[in-house]
């Protein structure tokens, strides 16, 4: 294919109760796409070139973004999204890849500082304009950051400022582990890869996207926090298993397979089957734990309107993980991965 050509757009989907994972297992959480997809494609390029996170001059860079087709993401996983709710979704996974892209780059320790102490700083002061020197990264998630913030409590702007300091520090952690060729420990790994590929960040967007919030007190709720967790690591493992070819040539050591063939003295096809299984056991958790759901308001003396955002938080949940296997399956950015175990 030429650089310049657009790649044939997969059909529309209807909504299915399970998603097939491209990593060689069915999950039981639903696909659905938001039906305004078409209408946010242009203006999400239009968004990237203006940040200048995207060049109109590359034309194969171009055609490499448009192959991974993130607006297709942001429509499968936020499907309940429309119009400028679903195009800031956009905007957040495109800067999300493009600053993935860039540590994956390796660039100098001292620029990493440079930029994540600029970004946090975006997380500190709002509202405090960023200097016009700053980098393309830092002013486009400036950008996204007011976005989001628009018409959210103080409560939650100052959680997912905390999630996103997380997703940030968290990405330097796992350089440094892949600079010194150093495979984690399995809890080391695990409390890094929630963060690493701003799943949080996307979790709370689900609140944002879908026109509620949850209240402290119950966004705290012991089963609540653990579904979160399970909702934030089963698409980051099986990312691991699909994307392992390219992970290990690029001679990343932070992948739930190459972590389990250290820890278990296996080979490599008895690791893939170990993080299948591994991540089995954890979508068992999200089903267990989510069938507990419907009582959370009345067991914890909540106003009966909590129970509604509780079941709606739950179920975005559940769609974001089918639709980020959905996306998995159609995407060009994993092509010649892995793809059955």
């Amino acid at each position: 294919m030429a650089c310049g050509d657009r790649p044939e757009l997969a059909p529309d989907i209807g909504i299915r109760t399970y998603v097939d994972s491209p990593a060689g297992i069915r999950l039981p959480f639903p696909v659905d796409i938001s039906p305004d997809l078409a209408n946010v494609r242009q203006s999400h390029e239009e968004w990237m070139v203006r940040h200048r996170m995207l060049s109109t001059t590359d034309e194969c860079a171009s055609a490499r973004y448009r192959d991974t087709d993130l607006p297709q993401l942001a429509a499968l996983v936020w499907p309940y999204a429309r119009g400028a709710d679903l195009k800031l979704g956009c905007d957040v996974v495109g800067w999300t890849l493009i600053f993935d892209d860039w540590f994956d780059s390796d660039p100098k320790s001292r620029t990493v500082d440079a930029v994540i102490e600029a970004l946090i700083q975006v997380l500190a002061a709002p509202d405090h304009p960023v200097e016009s020197s700053a980098p393309p990264l830092v002013h486009a998630f400036a950008d996204i950051r007011s976005r989001c913030n628009s018409g959210m409590p103080a409560s939650w702007r100052r959680r997912t400022a905390h999630n996103w300091e997380f997703c940030l520090c968290a990405n330097v952690h796992e350089a440094t582990d892949r600079k010194l060729g150093r495979i984690p420990p399995l809890d080391h790994f695990l409390s890094l890869r929630r963060g690493t590929v701003c799943l949080e960040n996307y979790l709370d967007l689900c609140e944002r996207l879908g026109g509620f919030h949850l209240i402290p007190n119950v966004f705290h709720i012991p089963q609540l926090k653990q579904l979160r967790r399970l909702a934030a690591l089963i698409p980051a493992l099986t990312n691991d298993v699909v994307t392992l070819p390219k992970e290990e040539n690029a001679g990343e050591v932070n992948n739930l397979v190459l972590v389990l063939q250290q820890q278990n003295g296996c080979d490599r096809d008895e690791a893939i089957d170990a993080a299948l299984g591994f991540i089995a056991k954890k979508v068992a958790k999200f089903v267990a734990l989510a069938a507990d759901i419907p009582n959370l308001a009345e067991r914890y003396h909540l106003p009966a309107q909590e129970q509604h955002r509780i079941n709606r938080y739950v179920d975005a949940q559940r769609l974001w993980m089918g639709g980020f296997e959905e996306w998995s399956r159609r995407t060009k950015r994993y092509t010649n991965q892995l793809t059955e175990a």
